[in-house]
C-alpha cells in the first residue's frame, strides 16, 4: 500500500516567489483564490495577495502582467509537480 503524507508533500513541493526582495513560499492554491480566479472579471491583486500572503500595499505598483505571471507560475509549477509525480508513481 502506498502512503502519501500530504503535509510533507506540500512542505517539500512549494515554490518561492520573490517580490521586492521579500520571499514568499507558495505550497498550494487555496480554494478562495481558485474561486476568485474563476470569476468573470477577477481581482488579480486580491488573488495574488491571498496566494502569497502578502499585503496588497506591497503589490499595488504591479499591473496585470506581473500579477498574472505570479498566478501562472504558481499554477504551472505546482500542478506540473503533481502530474509528474502521479505519472512516475504509475511506472
Amino acid at each position: 500500500m502506498k502512503t502519501i503524507n500530504i503535509d510533507e508533500y506540500l512542505q517539500n513541493n512549494g515554490i518561492k516567489i520573490i517580490i521586492k526582495g521579500k520571499e514568499y513560499i507558495v505550497r498550494d492554491i487555496p480554494r478562495d483564490v481558485q474561486k476568485m480566479l474563476r470569476e468573470e472579471d477577477p481581482d488579480t491583486l486580491d488573488a495574488v495577495s491571498k496566494l502569497l500572503g502578502a499585503p496588497k500595499k506591497d503589490l499595488e505598483e504591479y499591473g496585470i502582467v506581473a500579477l498574472s505571471k505570479v498566478i501562472r507560475v504558481a499554477y504551472e509549477n505546482l500542478l506540473k509537480d503533481v502530474a509528474s509525480q502521479e505519472k512516475a508513481s504509475k511506472n
